[in-house]
């Protein structure tokens, strides 16, 4: 209210800002869209969705557990001591030598030793207390599960008969992401903006690039790529009719990716950055994934006190393929009683453990990871390679008691998700024979 004077003149004093008022309505939208235009092209890891962890950045600080000891993580490159390292110093057989091909033995052209088993009990012997300590928790309802995967666009949609175009992988992702779980995840930087993170707050990507594996493990993808352009692979892969269009056949960087998912998965229940009691990782193009709920993993829970997997019967004949491994040499691989050539005969064998869905406690993921790179280094330099479902079955056979495993009916890779969903949220009946393989519900 104006004091004395004239008052006629106080609408003619206001008037520029109703016209203000009336600019800041129409021009509000505008400066929003521009707004939101702008915060897109800013670096990902200042979004408050997602959290990035960069080589040159992380976002939340991670505090060391226990288990950590002195470790003040900063960025990956500074904890190479939490990569599972290359063995290296085996003998490797000599892929060219010609008189491999002399045999007409499509699947034994050398017979595997049980070596890398002593190797490993060996090893084994140092985890032996954390691994006790570790069975001996009570399971808590309450505790959480990190899911760890990693995302690379090798050129699947390229193949014929194993074509899967990225946007499927895309789509299948999406999913997962929305479960809600806590997330760490390897992917490369150019795909982050392919997907939404408003419905998951607990993630940490890390940006990684194929590259960085064939750079942490230039050995064992070596061998690899001298397996895959072997005369003795490609008659194997010929003779089966499936294997030559394979991804693990076709792809040059398929099999590093999915013999080293254990070694991420390791990395990160040692950062631990969610602080959860369990790790699992998933394949980030499961297509069982997004059948449960993070409130539907009791079963998972249970099957976590060991290292958990799943497994189905592959059956193949002595003169056939076990998951793109020549039989003979993966019966060796697996022990008793089916390496031993004087019983032999026509019978089928043997499991295959999955390699989309695996975990438990750090212990157990510690020693189960001693064992398996034991039989991945001795298997390549061998010159037998199937994939990393191979390296489970043979670490599974070998070491049973590092294992909770659960069936998968029929090769059902929704088996275990299905049974889940039914168990519900609330604390299952758990009821379990006198072995691992017996439990069911």
């Amino acid at each position: 209210r104006v004091h004395g004077g004239n008052n006629r003149s106080t609408p003619m004093r206001s008037l520029p800002n109703i016209i203000l008022v009336l600019l800041l309505f129409t021009l509000a939208p505008f400066a929003l869209v521009g707004f939101m235009a702008f915060r897109s092209q800013r670096p990902l890891f200042e979004q408050g969705s997602i959290t990035h962890l960069v080589p040159i950045h992380i976002a939340q600080p991670i505090t060391p557990t226990q288990d950590q000891k002195s470790l003040q993580p900063n960025t990956p490159e500074e904890h190479e001591e939490l990569w599972v390292p290359e063995i290296t110093d085996l003998d490797y057989v000599d892929l060219n030598d010609p008189k491999l091909l002399e045999g007409e033995d499509y699947y034994l052209y050398k017979t595997p030793t049980d070596d890398w088993v002593e190797r490993a009990r060996a090893k084994l012997k140092k985890h032996q207390e954390r691994i006790k300590d570790a069975l001996n928790k009570v399971d808590d309802p309450s505790k959480r599960i990190t899911v760890t995967t990693c995302l690379f666009d090798l050129g699947r949609d390229k193949l014929v008969g194993f074509e899967r175009k990225f946007d499927e992988y895309i789509h299948r992702f999406q999913r997962i992401i929305n479960l809600g779980f806590p997330m760490v995840i390897f992917m490369e930087g150019s795909k982050v903006s392919s997907f939404k993170w408003d419905n998951n707050k607990d993630v940490i990507v890390i940006p990684f690039e194929i590259q960085d594996l064939v750079k942490r493990y230039p050995k064992y993808f070596e061998r690899i790529e001298e397996i895959r352009a072997s005369e003795l692979y490609k008659r194997q892969a010929v003779h089966t009719g499936w294997l030559a269009q394979s991804p693990q056949a076709s792809l040059k960087h398929y099999n590093l990716m999915v013999m080293t998912k254990l070694f991420l998965l390791r990395y990160v229940a040692h950062l631990n950055p969610h602080r959860t009691e369990y790790h699992m990782f998933l394949d980030a193009g499961h297509l069982c994934g997004p059948i449960f709920r993070n409130n539907h993993v009791n079963l998972l829970r249970k099957h976590m006190g060991k290292m958990m997997v799943t497994y189905f019967d592959y059956g193949a004949g002595l003169q056939g393929e076990s998951h793109g491994m020549a039989q003979k040499a993966y019966r060796y691989y697996v022990g008793p009683p089916y390496n031993n050539p004087e019983t032999w005969s026509n019978e089928w064998c043997c499991r295959i453990v999955r390699g989309g869905l695996f975990g438990g406690t750090l212990a157990y993921i510690d020693a189960v990871a001693e064992v398996y790179n034991e039989i991945l280094a001795q298997s390549l330099a061998d010159g037998y390679m199937g994939t990393e479902e191979n390296i489970f079955g043979a670490t599974y056979y070998r070491f049973p008691e590092l294992f909770n495993a659960f069936k998968n009916e029929g090769g059902d890779n929704c088996a275990i998700f299905s049974a889940s969903v039914r168990q519900g949220p609330d604390n299952p009946v758990y009821v379990h024979g006198e072995t691992p393989d017996e439990w069911h519900i």
